[in-house]
């Protein structure tokens, strides 16, 4: 599967925003709490990683998601980024593979 994909983009967003990866997958519902969680879902569909294994994924580590949540998410960053130029930088920054997640799927 994706895993060191997912690992990767887990990786990257949590250092960025200074979060764990249980708050960025929490039942938060704050701009803050709401933002890491959709630019997850947005680079998985830059991707092309299906919804159905993301749900996947998410579901091995104890989250569950619906797929109307992630799609919502996804379209949600989609049109922050077409509104505001200045998130292509976050996003090149966000879909770097690091290779420690390589190593680590092994």
């Amino acid at each position: 599967m994706n895993n060191h994909i997912f690992r990767s983009y887990v990786d990257n967003i949590t250092q960025q925003y200074g979060i764990t990866e249980q708050q960025m997958f929490s039942d938060g519902k704050s701009q803050k709490d709401v933002e890491p969680r959709h630019l997850f879902f947005y680079l998985c569909s830059l991707k092309e990683i299906s919804i159905v294994n993301i749900q996947t994924f998410l579901g091995e580590r104890g989250y569950s998601y619906h797929h109307v949540t992630i799609r919502k998410g996804m379209d949600k960053i989609n049109r922050r980024v077409e509104e505001h130029p200045e998130y292509d930088v976050l996003i090149s920054k966000m879909q770097k593979i690091s290779s420690k997640a390589l190593r680590n799927n092994v």
